[in-house]
């Protein structure tokens, strides 16, 4: 998580870069704004060298501070995330 769009893009192609990206090929990155939601998320996908952005779902976009009600926001997103980039790594 960052606090700019220029800070995940460089993060995540530097990323890429060292093939330290995820085992489908993409890594995200995402943006938040100082009230702690979320911004802006992209996916990176090394195989067709591009960035996408991302619509975040409506219940992804408040971060809550911590506790229970982070954890519970942090398995929803790992779960985003991992069906992003299942439905964006599927190759024919």
């Amino acid at each position: 998580m960052t606090g700019s769009r220029e800070k995940a893009v460089i993060t995540g192609w530097d990323t890429v870069r060292k093939g330290e990206a995820a085992t489908g090929g993409v890594l995200a990155a995402m943006v938040s704004d100082s009230e702690h939601r979320v911004v802006w998320v992209s996916l990176f996908d090394p195989a067709e060298y591009d960035a996408a952005v991302v619509e975040v779902p409506d219940n992804l976009v408040d971060i809550p501070a911590g506790g229970e009600a982070h954890q519970a926001w942090a398995d929803r997103w790992a779960l985003f995330v991992a069906a992003e980039i299942e439905r964006r790594t599927v190759r024919t």
